[in-house]
């Protein structure tokens, strides 16, 4: 939404709606504004979740406030500055929510500014508000504002700053953020429940009428007892009060089956990516906001809803089962025939498994000892950690109950890090057989969610299982996302042959890996993979099985686009010639097609550098052939491959006075093109940096090259 724009005549008509009271005008000024609040929260510093809590408060005080308010311009900016008085008090987070990492390192530059320059910058360059609109939500004047705007960016003092904000916004935009409506208009004054009292009919019979008469007697002391309101207050208290015990009792128990310690959470207490909280201060301090709030509702004489609130009561004390606690139960009780019951398990699951993987990982290599052997050149190799002969007491404790739960490390020393393949086959066996692909996952993956995977050594079979749940999987969008990446992932590594040899001696694609190829194609187990691989290998062999120039450039986002298609049943229409996401290129090394690609293109050019050679070329070729150019000392080449205005000096010149750089392509770890901002990002060894293109037609030229 651009704030820019001057409040619409919608927003004046929904303000007159509201003023008289019409709910569903409420509700549409939340669903009008509602993710930009949230949307700005986050900005600000807080998790996603914490962000949704948030909006939803903000909300709730607005229409609180509405009363007071006299037109929908004064409504617009009352509801950013209540956000920004509840934004003052919030904490910020470090958990990794963005895709990409150089997203997340940037919203950290942003999010450790100062309370007042973090919002004047947000408010300005993500919300896109004008000047009248910033003056009257900040309070300050508008010289002031633009003034601290155009210092920060001064202070950042970087080329591409500007390129990397557009993606962040454009990362921004990507969340979703979804307001609980219930928080804004939960309505505290439910009906009372009236009790019925029966009429006593007379007996025929004195005898009986006496005994009827005590018994009723007896009755109506003890019933007027239990219905006096002092009794009432008196057991509903109680109730209150034992909640809270047996909440701390049951959080206190969780820690010691864990063996950690509050203090082990404080840190990385929630993996934000799936919504969930998880013995976190976050969950500590949800579980004391409904009790605060049941005791005010208590305090205020409201009658509470003790059947509502005993099954919310309820969800935070199964909340903090274990995983190995709630394996066990399904094993009990088996959902093998039920698709939905097995995606909530997992739904709950999976997230303690992350959750726990990292706090564990955290205690673990933190520890004193462990992290002296682990140091190296002021960063952490936890490889070393596999060097250890005798782990102290309490981390062989820490690493014990670890396991307990099932979470394993592949830095661990081999004892350690053995998953219990039992575990996982009655895990499989007792859920529906379409979630089998989250098994498999969790079964071969390391602790570390944001790590990219290794692809196990069954990888034809790893693919068809995550196949097949992405789709049948109705999970929600966070956990198909974690599906849909490592199934990318893994069909890419069987696309490059990752742990073999792609190219035979004769520089063919070896025949194992075409039979490997070939029978994804011929199964009717995995379409979407065969769709792909078909594509591939119809490239190699126009190419005499040399070059395939979709195994070489296809990327996981690519991968991921082509599975929406599948879901909806209209892969066939898929466009592979509009390039969709290949206007951000990520190559990661060894790689081995793109050897072949820059070294035959490298001599092709080199015999009389005739630029038709190049036409059509992904630039990201270009920088590759930068890179092995400059690695066998070739300074005529490299002179070639720079744009007429980036030339300093005649040819003669340049070659004699050229001097090989440090970087050489055979230390590439990875090179990422961006379209829109015509560089691309290279890291060689230690060494990171960008290029600088210009393009003319189907021309691409380097202008620059630049070392961070």
């Amino acid at each position: 939404m651009d704030m820019g724009v001057s409040i619409a005549v919608m927003d004046i008509e929904l303000f007159g709606a509201m003023k008289k009271g019409d709910e569903e005008a409420l509700k549409k000024w939340l669903n009008r504004y509602g993710k930009e609040i949230a949307r700005l929260a986050f900005q600000y510093g807080t998790t996603i979740q914490d962000a949704n809590v948030l909006a939803a408060a903000t909300f709730r005080q607005l229409f609180i406030e509405l009363k007071e308010i006299e037109n929908s311009q004064q409504l617009f900016y009352r509801m950013y500055q209540i956000a920004i008085e509840k934004l003052l008090n919030v904490q910020m987070t470090e958990v990794n929510e963005f895709l990409f990492e150089e997203d997340y390192l940037l919203h950290q530059d942003v999010i450790q500014l100062e309370p007042e320059d973090k919002l004047t910058f947000i408010l300005s360059f993500f919300s896109k508000m004008n000047d009248e609109q910033l003056t009257e939500i900040l309070s300050l004047p508008i010289e002031f504002i633009l003034g601290k705007n155009n210092r920060l960016l001064d202070k950042w003092q970087e080329a591409q700053i500007e390129r990397r904000l557009k993606l962040l916004h454009k990362s921004y935009d990507r969340i979703n953020f979804h307001i609980d409506e219930e928080k804004v208009f939960r309505d505290s004054h439910e009906p009372q429940v009236e009790m019925d009292t029966q009429t006593l009919k007379k007996s025929k019979q004195g005898i009986y009428f006496v005994l009827s008469g005590i018994a009723l007697l007896a009755a109506l002391i003890i019933f007027s007892m239990i219905n006096s309101e002092p009794y009432k207050r008196a057991s509903t208290e109680k109730w209150i009060e034992q909640m809270k015990a047996t909440y701390e009792e049951q959080l206190s128990a969780t820690y010691e089956k864990l063996g950690l310690t509050e203090e082990n959470f404080a840190g990385a207490g929630t993996m934000d990516m799936f919504g969930s909280r998880y013995l976190s201060y976050q969950e500590k301090n949800h579980f004391d906001s409904f009790i605060k709030r049941i005791e005010r509702d208590f305090e205020d004489e409201k009658e509470l809803d003790k059947h509502k609130i005993s099954k919310q009561f309820d969800e935070f004390i199964e909340n903090l089962k274990v995983p190995s606690e709630m394996a066990e139960e399904i094993f009990k009780q088996p959902l093998t025939n039920d698709l939905k019951a097995s995606e909530a398990f997992l739904e709950r699951y999976i997230p303690k498994y992350y959750i726990l993987g990292n706090v564990y990982g955290n205690a673990i290599y933190t520890y004193p000892e462990v992290m002296e052997v682990a140091s190296i050149n002021e960063g952490i190799d936890l490889n070393l950690l596999k060097n250890i002969a005798t782990f102290p007491n309490e981390v062989q404790q820490l690493i014990y109950n670890m396991t307990e739960q099932n979470i394993h490390f592949d830095y661990l020393p081999e004892e350690f890090a053995n998953r219990n393949s039992d575990f996982y086959k009655k895990l499989r066996a007792s859920l529906h057989p379409s979630v089998g692909g989250y098994i498999s996952i969790l079964e071969s993956q390391s602790h570390a969610f944001y790590s990219l995977p290794d692809t196990p050594d069954n990888a034809f079979e790893y693919i068809q299982e995550l196949e097949q749940t992405l789709q049948a999987t109705t999970m929600k969008s966070e956990f198909l996302q974690m599906l849909e990446y490592r199934y990318a992932w893994a069909l890419l590594a069987i696309l490059r042959a990752e742990g073999g040899e792609l190219y035979d001696k004769e520089g063919r694609v070896n025949k194992e890996v075409r039979q490997e190829w070939e029978a994804i194609v011929s199964s009717n187990e995995n379409p979407i993979a065969a769709y792909i691989v078909k594509k591939v290998l119809l490239e190699f062999e126009e190419t005499d099985w040399t070059v395939s120039d979709t195994q070489v450039f296809l990327s996981e986002h690519q991968i991921v686009e082509i599975v929406a298609y599948a879901k909806n049943n209209d892969v066939d229409t898929y466009n592979w010639e509009e390039d969709r996401l290949n206007d951000l290129i990520y190559l990661y090394f060894p790689n081995e097609g793109f050897n072949y690609i820059v070294s035959s293109t490298y001599e092709q050019f080199k015999q009389n550098y005739d630029r038709d050679v190049l036409k059509k070329l992904r630039p990201i070729t270009i920088a590759g052939m930068f890179f092995y150019a400059n690695e066998k000392d070739d300074a005529e080449t490299v002179w070639h491959l720079y744009h007429e205005s980036a030339k300093q000096a005649d040819k003669a010149d340049y070659m004699s006075n050229w001097e090989q750089e440090k970087y050489s392509y055979s230390e590439l770890n990875h090179l990422y093109f961006d379209k829109y901002g015509k560089t691309t990002n290279y890291g060689v060894g230690d060494t990171y940096g960008h290029m600088q293109f210009v393009q003319e037609e189907e021309d691409w030229f380097i202008r620059s090259i630049i070392q961070e």
